[in-house]
């Protein structure tokens, strides 16, 4: 009658055992266990898995290791919070100036803008594919020669 009013013994040691342990540390322990015999059994499948997983890993360090270095990483001018894109719209001609098929501006009207700038601390220009960030561009010419 007594065990009947305390209640389940079994649940209670339970219950008591997960309060003074790490019930999830001890849980994932058990299943790399489990995990480990699986594998054992079936080598193939195994190698399967870890080949998966390196090219998935590697692929994904990879990607990144791009992105951080082309969009995520500040560019290497002392402020680069304050660079600006300019964009030169001639509607009296047509073409001039079209910056999705290359900027077409001649080196004239290039030095007479930058001549004439009292807005900004200096202008540049590019053109789709003759951009170098890095400066990696200017040394493999240097090499060439």
């Amino acid at each position: 009658m007594a065990r009947r009013e305390f209640g389940n013994t079994t649940l209670l040691e339970e219950r008591s055992r997960e309060v003074w342990q790490w019930q999830s540390l001890e849980s994932l322990l058990i299943d790399l266990k489990h995990i480990g015999r699986r594998l054992r059994r079936s080598p193939g499948f195994a190698i399967t898995v870890v080949l998966t997983l390196a090219i998935g890993i590697g692929a994904n360090t990879a990607v990144f290791s791009v992105l951080n270095s082309v969009l995520l990483r500040p560019l290497p001018y002392p402020e680069p919070q304050q660079l600006v894109s300019l964009h030169l719209n001639a509607p009296g001609a047509p073409g001039l100036a079209e910056f999705r098929s290359e900027l077409r501006l001649s080196p004239s009207m290039y030095f007479t803008f930058a001549r004439h700038n009292r807005s900004f601390q200096s202008l540049g220009i590019w053109g789709p594919g003759t951009a170098s960030i890095t400066g990696i561009a200017r040394q493999n010419r240097s090499t060439r020669r």
